[in-house]
């Protein structure tokens, strides 16, 4: 039987990046970013291409990707495809007014006109800072690239746990496996706090937790549903039973 977890009150740190191909103007995003959030940004970072930035996408975890949609004549709506996964997101900041609609279509939080001033600049940060207050994690996708390099979304719900193998992970699904271009420890920087390590070839979601057994002798099992049973560390197991069942 699964337990209640209990979450502890601490400061939000946020990871953002400016996706902005003009410096003066990222420049400029950056000073009001780091004038509004002082002491609660753990990352800031630009980018100023859609290539350099589709990278660090793909390497670390963001909360608030700030994005131009003209990126050296290149549509910036490639970075809103990776947008859907949910992991993050989106603050539009370009001056094709155009564009509202079509952005608001993929769930855009806001959507800023240059030339912007710093109080609309600052009331679309407070606006995210109240959404990111409300839901501390906003992802219900994963996304990886397949053998073909299309990115593909597996929903986040139906994963039963991961398996590492070597620079990539095996994801276990209800009827089916996929491989992730990610090892474990990169996977855990972007999985909600339902995904707990186990071991140090497995994650879990503890969701899915229905028991464990003690064979004694340092032998533990996790039972998951479908009685799918996976090793515990020795390590992780006090940490696990306290935090997973009554």
């Amino acid at each position: 039987m699964v337990g209640k977890t209990i979450l502890k009150s601490e400061r939000r740190m946020f990871n953002i990046l400016i996706i902005e191909d003009e410096p003066l103007i990222a420049d400029h995003i950056e000073y009001y970013v780091r004038s509004f959030f002082k002491d609660s940004l753990h990352k800031l970072k630009q980018c100023h291409s859609i290539e350099s930035a589709k990278f660090e996408l793909f390497e670390s975890p963001y909360d608030l990707v700030l994005l131009d949609l003209n990126l050296n004549g290149k549509d910036g709506f490639d970075i809103l495809h990776l947008a859907v996964s949910g992991s993050f997101q989106t603050i539009i900041i370009t001056a094709h007014k155009a564009e509202a609609v079509r952005a608001f279509e993929y769930g855009v939080l806001d959507f800023i006109t240059k030339p912007f001033n710093e109080q609309r600049f600052f009331k679309s940060l407070q606006r995210f800072s109240d959404c990111s207050k409300a839901s501390q994690t906003h992802t219900k996708y994963l996304s990886f690239r397949n053998h073909l390099n299309i990115v593909e979304l597996i929903e986040l719900s139906g994963i039963y746990y991961i398996q590492g193998a070597g620079t990539h992970s095996k994801i276990k699904l209800k009827a089916e496996e996929k491989l992730h271009d990610k090892n474990l420890e990169k996977l855990l920087l972007v999985l909600p706090s339902y995904f707990i390590r186990i071991h140090k070839s497995f994650i879990v979601n503890k969701q899915w937790v229905v028991g464990f057994e003690n064979f004694g002798s340092g032998k533990i099992e996790l039972i998951l549903q479908n009685d799918i049973r996976l090793p515990v560390s020795r390590t992780k197991f006090k940490e696990l039973k306290h935090t997973l069942f009554i």
